[in-house]
């Protein structure tokens, strides 16, 4: 079976990490913006009804980038196309992504290459 493409938009760092555990940490940024704390009700009912097709911590990223980010652009009068569900992601989970020993490990790698 082949693995899914990346999920454009996100970085690779949030996607090498994220699993639908550290939901908790956008639901702050979520409200700030003015989105309903309904928000994350909607994205697991949508899921739902998607037929399960791909992990949940996958469909999070994809719904939160192709849904939630025009939504809160819209919010925030910025463009349609702004990465600020990509940038909510690194600020919110940075202290996870820094402690990650897969991201150190492939930070190394690379060092290594150059």
């Amino acid at each position: 079976m082949n693995k899914p493409a990346r999920v454009e938009g996100i970085d690779i760092e949030v996607q090498l990490i994220f699993n639908s555990t550290y939901l908790n940490l956008l639901i702050p940024h979520f409200e700030k913006i003015g989105l309903p704390s309904s928000t994350v009700d909607d994205m697991i009912n949508a899921y739902i009804k998607s037929g399960e097709l791909v992990s949940y911590d996958r469909w999070i990223l994809e719904y939160g980038q192709r849904v939630l980010n025009p939504l809160m652009n819209s919010k925030l009068g910025r463009p349609a196309n702004h990465p600020t569900f990509n940038a909510m992601l690194l600020y919110s989970l940075k202290d996870i992504i820094d402690a990650s020993p897969i991201i150190a490990h492939f930070k190394n790698a690379k060092k290594q290459l150059k």
